[in-house]
C-alpha cells in the first residue's frame, strides 16, 4: 500500500491535509468536514473523474462493437434470406417444370395407351372377322358336303329306280373318267 502512496503524492496530501488542518484549526467539526471532503475531491476528484469516464467510455465502446456486431449479423441475415428466397424461387420454377414436364408426360402415355388400346382391338377385331370367315367357310363346306351327300343319295335312288344294269355301269365309268381330268 505504501507503494501506491508514493505513486501517487496527490493521495497523500489529501490524506496529511485531512488530518493536519482539523488539528491546526480548532473549530466547528462541521466546516472541518466540508474542507476535508473540498480537499478530498480536489485531490481523488480528477481519478474519480477519469475512472467514472473510462468506465464511460468502455461501456460506450463495448456497446458501439454489439451495435456493430448486431448491424453485421443483420446484414448477415438479410443476405441469407435473399439467398434463401432465390433458393426458394428457383425451387418452385423447378418445381412448376417439374409438373409441366409431368403432365406432358401423362399426356404422351395417355396417348400411347389410346393407340395400343386401339391397336389391339383392331387385330381383336381382325381376328375375330378371321375367325368368323372361317367359320363361313367350314359352314359352307358341311353345307356343300351335305348337299353333295344328298345329291348323290337322291341321284343314287333316281339312277337305282330308272337304270338298268348296263346303264349304270356306263354312268359309274363317264364319272369316273370326268372326275379324272377335274383332278388332272
Amino acid at each position: 500500500m505504501i507503494n501506491k502512496l508514493k505513486r501517487n503524492p496527490d493521495v497523500v496530501l489529501a490524506i496529511a491535509a485531512a488530518i493536519v488542518l482539523p488539528i491546526i484549526f480548532e473549530g466547528d467539526s462541521k466546516i472541518w468536514v466540508a474542507v476535508s471532503f473540498g480537499v478530498f475531491i480536489v485531490a481523488f476528484g480528477r481519478k474519480i473523474w477519469v475512472a467514472i469516464v473510462g468506465k464511460l467510455d468502455e461501456r460506450a465502446t463495448n456497446i458501439q462493437k454489439e451495435i456493430e456486431d448486431a448491424q453485421h449479423l443483420r446484414e448477415e441475415a438479410q443476405s441469407l434470406l435473399a439467398d434463401y428466397e432465390a433458393k426458394r424461387i428457383e425451387a418452385e420454377a423447378e418445381a412448376e417444370k417439374i409438373i409441366e414436364q409431368a403432365h406432358n408426360e401423362a399426356l404422351r402415355e395417355s396417348a400411347r395407351a389410346k393407340e395400343d388400346l386401339e391397336n389391339m382391338l383392331k387385330r381383336r377385331s381382325e381376328l375375330a372377322a378371321q375367325r368368323i370367315k372361317h367359320a363361313e367357310e367350314e359352314a359352307l363346306a358341311a353345307v356343300r358336303q351335305e348337299a353333295a351327300t344328298l345329291a348323290v343319295n337322291a341321284a343314287a335312288i333316281i339312277i337305282n329306280e330308272g337304270l338298268t344294269e348296263s346303264q349304270s355301269e356306263n354312268l359309274v365309268t363317264n364319272s369316273i373318267k370326268s372326275i379324272r381330268e377335274r383332278l388332272h
